[in-house]
């Protein structure tokens, strides 16, 4: 029973990040996703490896 508990936490942390990346893909930033999430910007940065939203963040300035 705890394998399906701890399966199903890793899953919702895997579209949570999935849904931070599509909202800084739309042009929200750090600081905004935090607000929303009720964290700090720099937390958002720390759940994902250094340079990845910036990177993120730069392709939707530029599509944008």
């Amino acid at each position: 029973m705890m394998d399906s508990f701890d399966d199903a936490i890793k899953e919702l942390a895997t579209i949570r990040k999935l849904l931070i990346l599509a909202l800084l893909n739309s042009g929200l930033t750090q600081d905004e996703l935090g607000a929303a999430l009720g964290v700090h910007g720099t937390t958002i940065g720390r759940m994902f490896p250094k340079g990845a939203l910036r990177a993120v963040a730069r392709k939707a300035s530029a599509n944008g």
